[in-house]
């Protein structure tokens, strides 16, 4: 039986053409790297996260990192992560973490944090097609609402589950002998009003913009009938 013929290796960029990138290699090889698994939808596009370190040379000239998209016939875009976020707080994507397509690839589900600190952060659902932002949601450590800590030498990634809902493991803030938290999210797709409330009663919790988390520890009912989530507690080491 024949050899299958060998597949020819392309290179792509994402960032410039690839003129200017082997004009420049050197610089760009020093200082942009692909630093996350790299997620594929059934078109063929493919996503992942690229760190800098120092400054990236022309046309990136940035200290951010992002994330690209390339299509099968090579036309790339790419989205930084402070205009992702939407915060200047942001500077950094997460370190192994790998992007995650919805059930329908409408929206890929990422995350990014401070270039200062571990423990600040977001998940994004950015638009797959055009990398425009979607969603996001602060990520929060369920037992006291400290920030959550995001590590560069962990490998927690988005899931999605058959249902939509997602699903990321965060560390504990303070760590507490290493434990962490797999947090639960289920989008909606708006903030509610807080209902009235009698004198008495104690006011259901409102939903944060586009998201809802709710924790077994803190059991809460939200104003959208659809938003019950729940947390799993991973004790690590």
């Amino acid at each position: 039986m024949p050899l299958p013929t060998p597949l020819v290796t392309v290179q792509q960029v994402f960032y410039t053409s690839l003129a200017n990138y082997q004009a420049n290699a050197a610089a760009y090889n020093s200082s942009v790297f692909i630093n996350t698994p790299i997620t594929t939808d059934t078109n063929g596009n493919v996503f992942f996260g690229f760190r800098v370190q120092g400054t990236a040379p022309a046309p990136l000239s940035t200290t951010q990192s992002g994330f690209a998209r390339i299509d099968p016939s090579g036309n790339a875009t790419y989205v930084l992560v402070n205009a992702a976020a939407n915060d200047a707080n942001i500077g950094r994507d997460s370190h192994n973490s790998a992007p995650a397509l919805s059930n329908d690839q409408s929206t890929l589900y990422v995350v990014v944090k401070s270039a200062s600190t571990q423990a600040y952060g977001y998940l994004l659902g950015l638009n797959s097609t055009t990398l425009a932002t979607k969603f996001k949601v602060f990520l929060k450590d369920p037992r006291n609402n400290n920030n959550a800590s995001i590590l560069d030498d962990a490998t927690s990634s988005p899931m999605v589950g058959p249902d939509g809902d997602v699903y990321f493991g965060v560390m504990g803030n303070p760590f507490n002998g290493s434990r962490g938290f797999l947090l639960h999210f289920n989008r909606i797709s708006a903030r509610k009003s807080r209902p009235a409330v009698s004198a008495g009663t104690t006011p259901r919790p409102l939903c944060p913009p586009a998201w809802c988390l709710l924790t077994l520890v803190r059991r809460a009912t939200c104003s959208s009938p659809s938003t019950t989530i729940t947390l799993l507690v991973m004790v690590m080491g």
